[in-house]
């Protein structure tokens, strides 16, 4: 097979587009010259409608006034032979009166005209329907369309055989040896140089043909840079993955692996901030374990450890929204900073950490509450545009969980900010 038609060749492909694009031409400009050859066609019957109105119709009112039949047939029957009519008839209302043709299933024009007698008044009379048929037109559009479709076709064909070879003989077939060189090329064959077969020096292939010949030249020391890159690059990759890691503790408790108090103290105001100036709600929970201390006392602090690690578990699964933001602030005491769509909303939010913490059923003797571990809940929600500051909202929380605690523990309280008036309990 002649390589300039291999599957997937540059020259196929190249006659190809060729092809594809001189048929889009064809078809363009096929289509315009058929779309004017249209338009002047429909040009011709608009010309004649306004004949008919300025030749036929008054004279034609007239006949019909006076009921002369055979004038009004004698013009009916010139109407109708008028090129492309199909169809001529006067209707009084939905009464056909005189008609003449028949009207064309489809591809057609009609047109209205009002025929109204004047003798001092305006009498009238009904009106003449003219319909002309499109089949004449679209069947002469679609013997020019053939005609001159198949005359491009043989012509784009004889065109694109005579590109093709001169395509592969200018270009095709030095690519093919260029692909091959680059293809048998080894780090043991540089010092082998690429050279063309051709009698034209310095066009654009040779240019490509030194270009290569100097990449082999520098190929080794380019080998050498890559390999050291990618020893600084790997070097760079691990100081920065180290650097996140540490980052990431810093920002984390260790024994619960939430949020820090220190990550805390940077992110509580920017979420104020940001509530502000998009003017959402922004709520704040705080809670700590009731009793905690009687449990460490009497079980012990690895036993209080994994309460907390537990908490913090609990913690972490209810807060899987992208804005909820889980703290351990420090000993036995946590925090959310969430958002909410309603007040209730955030109520039911802390008091389902609340019952979860509640319905892990951890042992707790000697809490005063109940005989399993549970949490007092102070929440403060706010809104607006002038929200208060992060150090006010973090005494109002404190106050609503003391509130908590003075009312028998295990509960959420829920205060507004600024009134602070409470409105949930439980």
């Amino acid at each position: 097979m002649n390589p300039a038609f291999k599957k997937n060749s540059l020259s196929r492909r190249f006659v190809i587009y060729i092809v594809l694009f001189s048929s889009l031409f064809t078809l363009i400009s096929s289509g315009l010259q058929l779309y004017t050859n249209y338009k002047n066609d429909i040009s011709d019957i608009e010309k004649e409608i306004y004949q008919i109105e300025h030749s036929y119709l008054d004279s034609l009112t007239n006949s019909v006034w006076l009921l002369d039949e055979e004038q009004i047939n004698k013009q009916l029957q010139g109407i109708l032979a008028l090129p492309n009519m199909a169809h001529v008839a006067i209707y009084e209302g939905d009464k056909t009166l005189y008609e003449k043709g028949q009207l064309p299933p489809n591809k057609f024009i009609q047109h209205a005209y009002d025929m109204i007698y004047d003798n001092g008044q305006k009498n009238p009379l009904g009106h003449l329907s003219v319909t002309f048929s499109l089949q004449q037109v679209y069947d002469k559009l679609q013997q020019q369309f053939f005609i001159i479709l198949i005359g491009k076709t043989i012509q784009t064909f004889c065109v694109s055989l005579f590109i093709i070879f001169i395509f592969y003989e200018l270009i095709a077939k030095h690519l093919n040896h260029m692909a091959r060189y680059a293809k048998n090329l080894t780090l043991d064959k540089l010092d082998e140089p690429l050279i063309l077969n051709k009698t034209n020096n310095g066009d654009e292939l040779d240019q490509v043909c030194t270009a290569i010949n100097a990449m082999c030249v520098s190929l080794e020391n380019g080998k050498q840079q890559l390999q050291e890159g990618e020893k600084n690059r790997i070097r760079l990759a691990q100081a920065e993955k180290e650097k996140e890691i540490a980052e990431r503790l810093s920002i984390t408790d260790e024994l619960t692996q939430l949020y820090n108090r220190r990550y805390f103290n940077n992110a509580f105001p920017k979420e104020i901030h940001r509530a502000t100036r998009s003017q959402q709600t922004i709520s704040f929970l705080m809670f700590d374990v009731d009793y905690f201390k009687f449990y460490n006392d009497n079980y012990g602090h690895q036993k209080g450890d994994d309460v907390l690690r537990e908490i913090g578990q609990i913690v972490k699964a209810h807060c899987h929204r992208a804005g909820d933001i889980p703290i351990r602030l420090g000993g036995e005491e946590f925090g959310v900073i969430f958002s909410s769509v309603s007040n209730q909303q955030a109520f039911e939010f802390a008091d389902s950490i609340r019952t979860a913490i509640y319905d892990a059923k951890i042992e707790h003797n000697f809490s005063h509450v109940c005989h399993y571990v549970t949490a007092s809940f102070g929440l403060v929600t706010s809104a607006g545009t002038l929200l208060p500051t992060d150090e006010e909202l973090y005494r109002q929380a404190d106050d609503a969980l003391y509130q908590a605690k003075e009312s028998g523990r295990n509960r959420v309280i829920q205060v507004f900010s600024p009134n602070l008036k409470t409105t949930q309990e439980n």
